[in-house]
């Protein structure tokens, strides 16, 4: 579902990415987005909030939570 919000909302993983902090205060790489999008990564419930502000989209929040 990720991939799909990024389509409609028309943002890269690159772009993404640039939005979101590591534990550094740095933006996050494309790579670790490109992980997450392709569900080959996990992630945290903190950065998965920051992912769905960074898309202003609730439905990321759901995503993973199911997943559980």
């Amino acid at each position: 579902r990720i991939k799909e919000i990024l389509k409609e909302k028309g943002l890269t993983g690159v772009e993404l990415a640039k939005r979101i902090k590591n534990a550094k205060g740095e933006p996050v790489t494309p790579q670790y987005i490109n992980g997450i999008v392709s569900e080959r990564g996990s992630v945290s419930l903190d950065k998965l909030k920051e992912l769905a502000d960074a898309c202003r989209e609730e439905g990321l929040k759901t995503v993973y939570r199911s997943k559980r």
